[in-house]
């Protein structure tokens, strides 16, 4: 029975990607009743439904149902696991995403500030795992105007990227680029220039150099250059954005996109940025979710390590 609320939990994920939401849905039902009657009320498996199911309400806007399924689950890993355990900062994770999604800056901050403490006295303070809360906290700091807290938060989080992945990494687009937003948006225009290139360089890399995403990023820079009085050297990249927006929008045999096939190239260079903004993410919250033991996994886990040796 086990193996089958497990199965069924794979199986509603699967269908929730293909967005036939009414089968994922019972599937994920079904497993969590199946979970309850093998595993008991309070255990790995039950935890695991109750995200499935608070993901697929969340994935279909259905944000109240998704907020009472991820607190349950945050409930039962605070009771088992401890209010302090690695294990808890994912459900507050999952339940901080929750409310940023709907713009509830004010909610989602005090998660993102507990995530953190938690977090860094799990992995250290030089942990990716840390750096990808510091990046969300930044944000919902950012985005409520808090700029004196969000500034460090950003610096902190790509120094933390750059030592995990390496300087030159295309990885670290995402951080670059948010610390050179919050300097452009303080009037810091001299710290947001070498940000500006080192992105441009990056995304010359990811994408190629006649990509949408380096037009858009020409754009920025020369934006910066025009705030600080250097007009000569910012009209060629404005011309040379604009050349390389016009060339993306055409054919292989030269005819003009009609509108909505414009639209369709920056929604693929923007989706190009949130993926790779997803899977960073993605992967802390994996490994948080994945160091999850409760007290009969422990010992068994441990009772296996005593045998090894």
């Amino acid at each position: 029975m086990a193996e089958e609320w497990d199965n069924l939990c794979k199986e509603a994920r699967a269908l929730g990607e293909q967005k036939r939401y009414g089968d994922a849905m019972a599937a994920a039902e079904k497993a969590l009743e199946l979970a309850k009657k093998a595993l008991g009320p309070v255990d790995r498996g039950v935890d695991k439904c109750l995200m499935v199911i608070a993901g697929l309400y969340e994935d279909q806007e259905q944000y109240e149902q998704a907020e009472m399924f991820y607190k349950r689950s945050l409930a039962m890993r605070e009771e088992v696991l401890g209010t302090d355990h690695a294990g808890v900062a994912g459900s507050l994770l999952s339940l901080a995403a929750l409310y940023t999604n709907q713009e509830q800056l004010a909610r989602a901050e005090p998660l993102l500030e507990r995530a953190l403490t938690i977090t860094e006295k799990a992995y250290g303070t030089d942990n990716p795992n840390v750096g990808d809360i510091l990046e969300r906290l930044a944000t919902v700091y950012h985005r409520q105007g808090k700029y004196d807290q969000a500034e460090p938060l950003y610096e902190r989080e790509l120094a933390i990227m750059e030592k995990a992945y390496g300087a030159d990494s295309p990885d670290l687009v995402l951080y670059i680029e948010n610390l050179e937003k919050i300097y452009c948006d303080r009037g810091q225009y001299d710290k947001a220039e070498p940000l500006c290139r080192r992105a441009l360089a990056i995304w010359e890399k990811i994408k190629g150099p006649d990509s949408y995403a380096v037009s858009t990023t020409m754009d920025i820079l020369a934006e910066i250059l025009m705030r600080t009085s250097r007009e000569k050297e910012a009209k060629p990249l404005e011309e040379q954005a604009t050349h390389l927006r016009a060339s993306s929008w055409n054919l292989l045999d030269n005819t003009v996109l009609y509108p909505s096939e414009k639209e369709e190239a920056e929604e693929a260079e923007t989706e190009a940025k949130e993926e790779q903004a997803t899977r960073l993410h993605a992967s802390s919250r994996d490994l948080m979710d994945d160091t999850v033991l409760y007290p009969n996994e422990k010992e068994e886990a441990e009772e296996a390590e005593t045998e090894a040796k």
